[in-house]
């Protein structure tokens, strides 16, 4: 498989935990059905949001800042959500530079 898809997976690995539901944005939702979906467990919780397209970018955003933890992409997106979400229990797990 490729990296950048074991990365994610590998970070959601990571974080999971009883009771635990990823949500997944992603500006090509295809790509996350096709290449991170099928690696995950039968037992991960997920929610795949694809509902606001780049031009909602803000929604997005939003939502992100409601979440405890982020795993972040090369974009700024997850950073920016957790710099913002203020929670002191919050992680973030980044890909390094």
């Amino acid at each position: 498989n490729e990296p950048e898809a074991q990365y994610f997976v590998s970070a959601m690995r990571n974080l999971d935990a009883v009771g635990t539901v990823f949500f997944i944005f992603s500006d090509e939702p295809s790509w996350v059905w096709e290449r991170i979906i099928p690696l995950l467990g039968s037992d991960m919780q997920y929610t795949v949001v694809d509902l606001n397209g780049s031009d909602n970018g803000w929604k997005d955003l939003y939502l992100i800042m409601q979440c405890r933890d982020f795993i972040a992409s090369q974009g700024t997106m997850a950073r920016m959500a957790f710099e913002i979400n203020g929670r002191p229990d919050s992680r973030l797990i980044a890909p390094e530079a």
